[in-house]
């Protein structure tokens, strides 16, 4: 299967077991953007393992969009992308006073 899954700004980080389920195809864990290909087991790990870090101080809706395509190992003809996306929204947190 070919995973591809990214955000406009921010970065998406895999749990460390599931990269070593992963071959990178281009990008790489902890960037906005990556595409990997992967067996079942792999994708599973991968997405159950996922976490969106926005940037520093952001406060925005975040587009996540993930595409698949089991490159034609199941049912009749060739591969097909399949795309999803959905929202994350971040919102402000109260951050601890400094003095400087």
């Amino acid at each position: 299967m070919r995973l591809s899954i990214s955000v406009p700004a921010g970065t998406l980080t895999l749990s460390q077991p599931a990269v070593g389920l992963l071959g990178f195809e281009s990008g790489a864990d902890s960037t906005s953007s990556w595409t990997v290909l992967c067996n079942k087991t792999g994708l599973n790990a991968a997405l159950s393992g996922l976490v969106f870090m926005p940037p520093s101080n952001a406060v925005d809706d975040y587009l996540i969009t993930i595409t698949i395509n089991d490159r034609g190992h199941t049912g009749s003809g060739g591969g097909g992308d399949v795309t999803s996306s959905f929202f994350v929204n971040v919102t402000a947190v109260n951050d601890d006073p400094v003095i400087t």
